[in-house]
């Protein structure tokens, strides 16, 4: 009897495992368009202060880590996911360098344009209101455009 349930625990077990490694398999696949290196340039959405800053963001979408630098702003930090699917996704930011001159805790909505092209949309963490917004370019896409300028 002891033997049938230890069995029968360990095909549950490799059961639940499956399941659990083909949705990682799935969200993985449907959010490959995220994948690489993004640069652009952040506005800032109320028009009366005009600020401008330069955005780095870093996404492995296989070890599940966004990475996001400010460099113009001194601040970086990473993003969790909140949800996603195959065109948008919504993260939490955790501002980690810079504290003091980036907002943290604020939630952004990325879209896909297209390949190489991202919408990028920040609302500030405690009235929910849109902060800024960016298109972001993939990082050798911008390479390969400003090599043809030259």
């Amino acid at each position: 009897m002891k033997i049938k349930s230890i069995l029968f625990v360990a095909i549950i077990f490799l059961c639940c495992s499956c399941s659990v490694q083909k949705k990682y398999t799935s969200l993985e696949k449907e959010m490959s368009w995220l994948e690489g290196k993004w640069i652009g340039v952040g506005y800032q959405a109320d028009a009366m202060t005009a600020q401008t800053w330069s955005i780095e963001l870093k996404v492995d979408v296989k070890n599940k880590k966004c990475s996001i630098n400010y460099p113009s702003l001194e601040c970086s930090g990473k993003w969790v996911l909140k949800n996603g699917n195959s065109n948008a996704a919504t993260f939490v930011e955790h501002i980690t360098e810079g504290k003091d001159k980036c907002f943290d805790q604020g939630e952004l909505i990325i879209t896909k344009v297209d390949e190489n092209h991202l919408s990028y949309s920040f609302f500030y963490p405690k009235n929910h209101q849109l902060g800024a917004f960016s298109t972001l370019v993939k990082s050798e896409y911008a390479k390969k455009l400003n090599s043809k300028r030259l």
